[in-house]
């Protein structure tokens, strides 16, 4: 490794290293190397003038980190698994001799994974975070439509006009079920009173059982004008869409112009 660095600093600066760092890790700081002949750093700050050429230290931990993060790219390509442990990766670079510390091989997978090299979640190391991109690209491949679109803005415009027109068919169908609620609880303590205080059970029986009939009648005419079945589901269903068409008809709301607006955004993000 320092073979390698005294080339690449010949190459840059115009001399070599001879000697790079006293000890085995690359990440630490430089603690003590020469350049030329005459020239020593000790703890990063020169001492006496180089005859050649100055080479700053902070240049010298960036050569240093390329090399430890390009070595540490060839070391995981060679890796047949999709994503390792986290702890699998601080002992990797401290085995490689890239960090002394697991202070060290912290910052050194925190900085792979800020510079996209792996991806860290959930305790995880991915190894090919491009595949994880593409999964997740997949998985939502609808954009967002910007904020300052006119056909966006529109569509909104349109949802939100129907969402009040739908809750205000809904606040109609709940006010016609209390109101048929209302009218049979009416219509049963009306009985009562005939029957127990007013009239007898033998005028009332006759009564009641015309009534009966006579809803039997009403939902036998309905399945045959609908030909759905009579329940309460569908008669609030019914009652929900003519109260629907008729707010439609009121506010003039245009419902094509929204179908074919939703059409369209549904064709551009496709």
């Amino acid at each position: 490794m320092r073979r390698v660095c005294s080339i690449l600093c010949n190459r840059r600066y115009g001399f070599c290293l001879h000697s790079v760092c006293s000890s085995p890790r690359l990440l630490g700081s430089v603690p003590s190397f020469s350049c030329g002949s005459s020239t020593v750093f000790q703890g990063g700050e020169p001492v006496t003038g180089c005859r050649e050429s100055k080479m700053v230290v902070h240049d010298t931990r960036r050569l240093l980190r390329l090399v430890n993060v390009e070595t540490m790219k060839k070391r995981l390509r060679s890796i047949d698994e999709a994503c390792i442990p986290y702890s699998h990766i601080l002992r990797l670079s401290q085995t490689m001799g890239i960090a002394a510390s697991d202070l060290e091989a912290e910052e050194f997978v925190k900085a792979l994974d800020a510079a996209g090299v792996v991806f860290i979640f959930r305790g995880k190391v991915y190894l090919h975070p491009q595949q994880v991109a593409d999964l997740v690209a997949n998985a939502f491949p609808l954009p967002l439509p910007s904020e300052n679109d006119l056909h966006f803005q529109q569509l909104q415009r349109l949802r939100r006009k129907r969402e009040e027109i739908d809750k205000a068919a809904q606040r109609k169908v709940r006010s016609v079920l209390w109101s048929g609620l209302g009218v049979l609880t009416i219509q049963t303590a009306l009985f009562i009173r005939l029957t127990f205080w007013e009239l007898s059970w033998d005028i009332m029986e006759p009564i009641t059982f015309f009534v009966t009939s006579g809803g039997f009648i009403v939902c036998y005419a309905y399945f045959l004008i609908t030909s759905r079945e009579p329940t309460y589901e569908d008669f609030a269903k019914s009652v929900f869409h003519a109260e629907h068409q008729k707010l439609i008809e009121r506010k003039h709301f245009n419902s094509k112009k929204l179908n074919e607006l939703e059409r369209q955004s549904l064709e551009g993000r496709s």
